[in-house]
């Protein structure tokens, strides 16, 4: 009798384990028009579109296609839903990833780390958007050199930013340089931290007199501002500054406030900036 119990126990820890395998190594199998295949967990087959998570990443971000890119999916149970006829022999790809499948199987790879799941939904095609490494913008404000400018931004790394804006300020050229910290770059609006130096204030004559006060500021601005994407190139951006003038502009804007056939606008503690971004 303990034989036989211990050769029950042999037989349902077997058992469990073997279905263990299965749950691990059941995957779904999409194939794309252009003879892409994508292993992966299908979440939803939609109206328009196939929602999807990696196979490898699981508990990464879900991903979505349109039907309309895909020929077929093979689901872990063997069963197929084909969307589109495509020249590609399918049994002849279905075959392929059949064997990629056996490989993977023999190999047992295993990732240890998984990435936390995202909270929004990223398509192949954004995440070619947020790849985009140069922006060509123009705008008003700090960071495009005036009252009317440029800004060329480039994206050495994903969080990182460096810029440079030049435009006119109502008296000359003026400019700025800098650097943006992207804290959710993969999202469609993202919040950044920006810290520059250049163009901050400027005191304009409007006639002879006046023109002896005339000065441009150069200092450090922090502050920051609000990317939001347009399309799969391109972002509206809106920010908010803080200005640190030079103690020389101060002194001669005080001179200026105090003389009374001058007649100054306010220096604002706070300014912002508008601008339309094309991405490259």
């Amino acid at each position: 009798m303990l034989k036989m119990e211990i050769g029950f126990t042999k037989v349902v820890t077997i058992a469990i384990c073997l279905a263990g395998s299965t749950t691990i190594f059941a995957q779904d199998i999409i194939f794309r028009n252009n003879g892409a295949e994508i292993q992966a967990i299908v979440r939803e087959v939609g109206v328009d579109e196939v929602k999807y998570k990696k196979f490898n990443n699981q508990n990464g971000p879900i991903y979505r296609l349109r039907k309309s890119e895909i020929s077929m999916i093979e689901y872990e149970d063997g069963s197929r839903d084909v969307f589109n006829d495509v020249s590609a022999s399918i049994e002849d790809r279905v075959q392929t990833s059949v064997n990629q499948k056996n490989n993977y199987r023999s190999n047992n790879i295993y990732s240890d780390y998984q990435l936390p799941a995202s909270r929004h939904v990223l398509s192949e095609q954004d995440e070619e958007q947020y790849s985009k490494k140069i922006y060509l913008g123009v705008g008003y404000g700090f960071d495009y050199g005036g009252l009317f400018g440029g800004k060329i931004e480039l994206l050495p790394i994903k969080h990182l930013g460096l810029f440079a804006g030049a435009g006119y300020n109502l008296l000359s050229l003026g400019w700025n340089i800098g650097g943006t910290l992207k804290i959710f770059p993969d999202r469609k609006v993202s919040p950044n931290l920006m810290l520059m130096y250049g163009y901050n204030a400027v005191i304009v004559g409007t006639d002879s007199y006046s023109e002896q006060y005339e000065k441009t500021s150069y200092g450090v601005t922090i502050g920051g501002n609000v990317d939001i994407k347009i399309g799969r190139n391109n972002k509206i951006s809106a920010g908010l500054f803080v200005p640190f003038r030079s103690n020389e502009f101060k002194e001669i804007h005080d001179d200026a406030k105090n003389d009374p056939n001058m007649s100054l606008s306010p220096l604002f503690p706070v300014t912002f900036s508008f601008g339309f971004n094309f991405g490259f």
